[in-house]
């Protein structure tokens, strides 16, 4: 079953590159749209499949492979959206680097022997990336904690979240065309 997750990843990475291209999005939030909603429905498939085979006695069975095989596309489409669509902001799917770079920059900052100037551009870095890693956390204590009581249904809050951005981006792309401002 693990053998099957790299190519399952493999097929999200793809099928977000092949079908941003084939779209053609016309701007950064059509495309980070197109991608949000493909996430979505994978972690809904994800989440319906994961609530039928649970609980997964058989972690070698036909059902069980292809609810991971599911979820770990839908963790390609969300590391393929980091690199197709430009955005600001620290990426979200390089959190062991983000962390260990944060964990570099609190020693660099707290070591007297670092430069003033160093020791501004570094506390800068690690402004920026703190509330992403901060979120992270929490995400993963809320989804631990979520799991824990709900089972595979947890993954419908993170279904919605994905959409909410993407209605979001549908939105202010009709308002910018009704009222001719652009949506970036």
């Amino acid at each position: 079953m693990k053998l099957m997750a790299l190519p399952a990843f493999i097929a999200g990475v793809v099928v977000s590159s092949v079908l941003l291209k084939s779209v053609e999005p016309e701007t950064h939030s059509h495309a980070a749209c197109v991608l949000y909603v493909v996430q979505a429905v994978l972690m809904l498939a994800f989440c319906l499949v994961g609530v039928r085979v649970s609980p997964a006695v058989h972690a070698d069975s036909t059902p069980v492979i292809i609810c991971g095989m599911i979820g770990a596309a839908a963790m390609g489409v969300q590391n393929a959206h980091g690199r197709l669509v430009k955005r600001s902001g620290v990426p979200n799917t390089v959190m062991t680097g983000n962390v260990t770079q944060a964990v570099l920059d609190t020693i660099d900052i707290l070591s007297p022997k670092m430069p003033f100037a160093a020791r501004a551009v570094t506390r800068t870095r690690l402004g920026k990336m703190l509330p992403t890693i901060l979120a992270f956390a929490a995400g993963a204590i809320f989804g631990t904690l979520a799991y824990q009581h709900a089972g595979f249904q947890a993954l419908l809050l993170p279904c919605v979240a994905l959409l909410w951005p993407a209605l979001k981006a549908r939105c202010g792309q009709r308002w910018s065309r009704k009222f001719g401002q652009p949506d970036e």
